[in-house]
Parts: structure tokens; C-alpha cells; sequence
């Protein structure tokens, strides 16, 4: 499942990604307890490259 992300949201990111977690729980796309996949490096989460 991807994740879509605003970083020019006013709703904060930490708020955005659990509500894709929910609801990709909710549609099946992702299974209770189900890691989700890491990305290559911890500021790629902030938008730095």
C-alpha cells in the first residue's frame, strides 16, 4: 500500500500517516500487525534527500 503524504498540509504528518494506517486497515490493504516497509533513510521521512 502507498502512503500519501501533504507536506504542505496543515494537518500535521505524524496525524496524516495514521490515518493512512487506518484506513488502509480498514479497506484490507494492510493486515493487523503487518510491518510497514522502511524507507532507505530517516530524512527521506521529512522530504530530504
Amino acid at each position: 500500500m502507498i502512503m500519501k503524504l501533504d507536506y504542505n498540509s496543515d494537518i500535521p504528518i505524524y496525524v496524516q500517516l495514521r490515518n493512512q494506517i487506518v484506513i488502509g486497515i480498514g479497506v484490507g490493504g494492510l493486515e493487523y500487525g503487518e510491518k510497514l516497509q522502511q524507507t532507505s533513510s530517516p530524512t527521506s521521512i521529512g522530504g530530504f534527500s
